[in-house]
């Protein structure tokens, strides 16, 4: 089952994908420096732009939509060069398949949040990629690790991608690892955001894949072929 088969049962409201590959220069500091570093934006932001096979898997996607006769009204990314450049290779597929030209927009309210530097280092030692989880759950230990509350983010994510209005055709979401994190768990499980895991047991999301929302209301997650997770 797929996108497609989901569409024709449920409606299509909005396609929420992860951030394709993207590149990370390479500087002489360990992994955990440079996830502080990336992550607070504190290193030129032209040099974390999508890799040569991120961008052919960006493109391929809008493709895909095009081969199953799913065409988005807009592309709408968060403002970091990695999802704007992903939201502008989709774009371009489409464009080249149907002459429809695709508008999109990088939204300040739907980027992921900022960190501070200072915090990251700790935080990934004591639980690594699951940081974010950790700090979504309200875990004390990585109080501060991001700029906003986790009810701020919540609030302004959550009611991005649920009050959409009526389109004709899907918003197709271009977000990264934390959103997809807080949207799986308070979306697709329905679970209260403090439930969420933060060992090996959480979800973690595919580069390209994500989760589709119908207009009734059903939820689903999907692979980066736009196959649905079972």
């Amino acid at each position: 089952m797929n996108i497609r088969d989901f569409s024709d049962k449920h409606g299509l409201k909005a396609i929420v994908r992860r951030h394709f590959v993207y590149n990370k220069p390479a500087l002489p500091v360990d992994a955990n420096t440079m996830c502080a570093l990336i992550y607070s934006r504190t290193i030129d932001p032209s040099l974390l732009g999508l890799s040569e096979v991120g961008l052919a898997q960006a493109y391929r996607q809008g493709e895909q939509l095009v081969e199953m006769g799913i065409i988005p009204c807009r592309i709408v990314s968060g403002t970091d060069l990695r999802n704007t450049e992903g939201a502008r290779q989709t774009a371009a597929a489409i464009r080249a398949a149907t002459n429809k030209r695709m508008p999109f927009m990088a939204a300040p309210g739907v980027t992921y949040p900022y960190y501070d530097a200072t915090k990251v280092v700790p935080a990934w030692e004591q639980f690594g990629d699951m940081a974010a989880h950790a700090y979504l759950a309200g875990r004390p230990e990585v109080d501060g690790l991001w700029t906003e509350t986790a009810d701020a983010f919540e609030e302004r994510i959550v009611s991005a991608i649920n009050n959409l209005g009526h389109h004709e055709g899907p918003v197709l979401f271009d977000l990264n690892f934390e959103q997809l994190v807080l949207l799986h768990y308070t979306d697709v499980k329905h679970w209260p955001r403090p439930s969420i895991p933060y060992d090996n047991s959480a979800w973690i999301p595919k580069n390209g894949g994500g989760i589709v929302y119908g207009e009734d209301g059903t939820v689903a997650e999907f692979n980066p072929d736009f196959t649905l997770v079972e």
